[in-house]
């Protein structure tokens, strides 16, 4: 076992986990890259999972918030605030997200999810410091590298805030 430790020492891992950062930053610039359509054209509207909580937004802000739990008229909404055709993202939030969602109400959509990702981000960066305390920064990395955090950030998942 003595290979394992020499393999898994401190320096090794975090040499690893800069490789896996870089592979993860590149793919998930080319993933962006394709659902915006600059490597091949779309066939359809594209979206995110954030889609749900910023047509719940636009239904709160309009006086009608508990419309967000009617599919029709939330699938509406999305419709509304991205494009005709966007896939159907159901909102199975509790009442007390649309507080969140309602803070929202006054930014365009790509400003809105830059924001609530950039917000949910740092707060999940903040626990993770608290948790690796008198760690260093060099610490953070393993937790930069996670490969779900990528999927949260670019489907606009409310993950940073439920974990």
């Amino acid at each position: 076992m003595r290979w394992l430790d020499a393999a898994l020492d401190r320096d090794r891992v975090l040499a690893y986990c800069r490789v896996l950062l870089a592979v993860e930053i590149a793919v998930f610039l080319f993933l962006v890259a394709g659902t915006h359509g600059l490597i091949a054209p779309l066939t359809g509207p594209t979206s995110t999972d954030f889609l749900s909580f910023y047509a719940a937004r636009d239904l709160a802000d309009t006086g009608t918030p508990q419309l967000a739990y009617d599919q029709a008229a939330h699938d509406a909404a999305e419709q509304r605030v991205t494009a005709p055709g966007v896939e159907y993202r159901f909102f199975y939030y509790p009442p007390v997200f649309l507080l969140l969602c309602a803070a929202l109400a006054r930014l365009p959509y790509l400003a809105a999810f830059i924001a609530f990702e950039a917000a949910t981000f740092t707060l999940y960066l903040i626990v993770m410091r608290r948790i690796l305390a008198g760690r260093g920064w060099t610490a953070m990395l393993p937790v930069l590298a996670f490969p779900p955090l990528f999927w949260v950030l670019g489907l606009g998942q409310n993950s940073f805030l439920a974990r």
